[in-house]
């Protein structure tokens, strides 16, 4: 059985995603996947002794690399390594972008080229997703996989006889071993002073952002492109009491929040039975939840506002978990489908044009009512917004950022209003 390791760099967790993805259609094919993990938690020292490895890399910015993989791409562009220091390994590489911009897919050109410097073989041709592509990310890494596993790469790694392949959903074990959710109800001066707190201790670094967030106070939103001009363009002023050093052109890193009334709040909370928004979820033990900076203690408002993307688009992994936990038979087909590659039109169409949120989902499909502890595995952590800073310390005060931000209207292909 050959071993793999599956690597990957992302910055909003796509690319990890994809290398999941990418880890279960190995273990499908009696591949030993040895390892999924971000490209700086892996001992980079031990990739000259790595006989196949799968790259799953994410390009960011303007054609920058993830920060979980500055420094496994700092180690690889050391001028001292041999030429042929990574001669017994093999590799692919698959890539996350967006064709709009000028540098796409830059990340992941860039590494199969200096493995191959490096004396690697890459053995089977780059993949490359993208945003903006009629068949979705989805859609571009099915083709790229179709050609890992083709006849002429299995060939070099032989099935045992009567192995058959199972692409069927599966039903993934949580990442957070060990925690367990209770919930109890907060009233009246108990309930403020939980709130309090949660504001109070401010928000924990999410994922690869390292620093610890700011509070800040909006001065000014106001709209700067004229009332008859199609695109609503704001200028955003913010008061920051601790507000670092920066020149214009820096970029803010913005922590948004899910704009839904009361209402929406409490009929999804219902729907996905959840109970009251006041109500509180205690996480218990270490894992990916509290890592992407869930506290451990949060009311169900809190979780659904601050922290769950539930606004969000889904991918086709949460589809296939969504199956495991629905009761109507002709649900469940129409969830398999999505989930596979066959039925990739079919899901781009339904979720990806008409940028479908999880609570359309599950207003959809009336019977999925998954536990709580998959629920908030199975939606991911809302991600932080990056904007280039568009004002000077010198002119603004030291305590002040102004940003440019554009509003997103339109309207999907089934006639559905839109706004981001």
């Amino acid at each position: 059985m050959v071993e793999v390791c599956v690597l990957f760099g992302s910055q909003t967790g796509s690319a990890e995603e994809v290398s999941e993805r990418v880890a279960r259609d190995l273990s499908n094919r009696n591949f030993s996947v040895r390892t999924v993990c971000s490209l700086d938690a892996y001992d980079r020292l031990n990739l000259v002794n790595e006989e196949v490895v799968v790259f799953v890399v994410a390009t960011t910015g303007d054609g920058d690399v993830p920060d979980n993989m500055k420094l496994f791409w700092r180690f690889l562009l050391r001028k001292g390594l041999p030429p042929d220091i990574l001669s017994s390994l093999r590799f692919a590489v698959f890539g996350l972008g967006d064709s709009s911009y000028a540098k796409y897919n830059y990340v992941a050109r860039m590494l199969g080229n200096r493995l191959l410097k490096l004396g690697a073989t890459e053995i089977v041709d780059r993949g490359f997703g993208d945003d903006q592509s009629e068949n979705g990310l989805e859609g571009d890494l099915d083709a790229w996989l179709s050609g890992v596993f083709s006849p002429q790469i299995l060939a070099a790694y032989p099935l045992p006889p009567g192995f058959v392949i199972d692409d069927s959903p599966k039903l993934c074990s949580l990442k957070n071993k060990g925690v367990t959710l209770r919930q109890a109800q907060l009233q009246g001066e108990e309930l403020g002073r939980s709130r309090d707190s949660l504001v109070s201790a401010g928000r924990r670094p999410l994922g690869c952002y390292e620093t610890v967030p700011l509070n800040g106070v909006v001065r000014e939103n106001k709209r700067i492109t004229s009332a008859d001009w199609d695109q609503d363009v704001r200028h955003i002023s913010l008061e920051v009491s601790d507000c670092p050093k920066y020149v214009p052109g820096d970029v803010a890193i913005v922590y948004p929040v899910n704009a839904c009334d009361k209402q929406f709040l409490v009929n999804f909370a219902t729907r996905v039975g959840l109970g009251a928004l006041e109500s509180v979820i205690y996480i218990k033990g270490d894992g990916t939840v509290t890592d992407q900076g869930i506290p451990r203690e949060v009311t169900i408002g809190e979780l659904l506002t601050r922290y769950l993307d539930i606004l969000g688009t889904p991918r086709r992994r949460f589809f296939e978990t969504l199956y495991f936990f629905t009761q109507d038979e002709e649900e469940k087909e129409k969830l398999l489908e999505f989930c596979s590659a066959e039925g990739n039109d079919l899901f781009h169409s339904y979720c990806k044009k008409e940028r479908k949120t999880y609570v359309d989902v599950f207003n959809d499909f009336r019977t999925c009512k998954p536990p709580i502890e998959y629920l908030v595995e199975m939606i991911p952590v809302l991600q932080p917004r990056e904007y280039s800073i568009a004002s000077s310390r010198k002119s603004r005060g030291e305590h002040t950022v102004e940003l440019t931000v554009a509003l997103l209207k339109y309207t999907t292909p089934w006639g559905r209003n839109k706004t981001g």
